[in-house]
């Protein structure tokens, strides 16, 4: 999944997709009323930490269904933990304009 490239026996950045730092955390931007990425998938009793930098002003986090609020301060690295309790589909709100999905798959969903 995620390699690490090395050089001179030195391990350097890993070699991931744009956005993804772990298997668990992702570096998520705030910036002109939007998320990027806005969409995260996670399996059912799992977890992520989203690492999201407010770039333009204040944002905040609000995943309703999983009792998550947070506030996301301009300039600041916030880390918000979501985790996969039940298989679906769940909108975010970040702002007044801004939102997104969590979407939490059950194992054999990643199989398919």
């Amino acid at each position: 999944m995620n390699k690490s490239k090395f050089l001179n026996g030195q391990r350097t950045e890993p070699v991931i997709p744009t956005g993804i730092i772990d298997d668990n955390i992702i570096q998520v931007k705030a910036n002109k009323g939007k998320f990027d990425p806005d969409i995260f998938t996670l399996l059912h009793n799992d977890s992520i930490i989203l690492s999201v930098e407010a770039i333009d002003r204040d944002y905040f986090f609000d995943l309703p269904e999983f009792k998550i609020y947070e506030k996301l301060t301009k300039g600041m690295k916030s880390a918000v933990k979501i985790e996969g309790l039940g298989v679906g589909k769940y909108r975010f709100s970040c702002s007044e304009t801004c939102t997104g999905i969590v979407e939490v798959e059950s194992e054999s969903d990643e199989k398919d």
